[in-house]
């Protein structure tokens, strides 16, 4: 398969305090953790800005979304650097289904 409109779609978006990013859980898993990875420097923009701003995973193939308070995602991750980039990963039991 192409990806379909995954292949040709924003990965993620920012608007109304409400960062939504894209997931495909066979990708995108950290499966030692089952945690989905962000930029640190990113979230941590957003939590400065808005503590209580919002993470929307959209899953593919999946029909529940997940989200978690910016806040409550800094309380709650484990990071890992890659050379120059910090990367945080947040359980994904640590969200709430939508």
């Amino acid at each position: 398969m192409d990806g379909g409109v995954w292949r040709f779609k924003k990965l993620w978006t920012f608007k109304g305090w409400t960062f939504t990013v894209k997931r495909d859980p066979e990708k995108h898993t950290m499966y030692k953790l089952n945690a989905y990875w962000f930029n640190a420097d990113c979230l941590n923009l957003i939590y400065k800005a808005n503590p209580e701003a919002t993470i929307k995973v959209i899953q593919k193939d999946v029909l529940a979304e997940l989200t978690i308070t910016i806040k409550k995602a800094l309380e709650v991750w484990t990071y890992l650097s890659f050379g120059w980039e910090l990367q945080l990963f947040i359980p994904k039991d640590k969200f709430n289904k939508c």
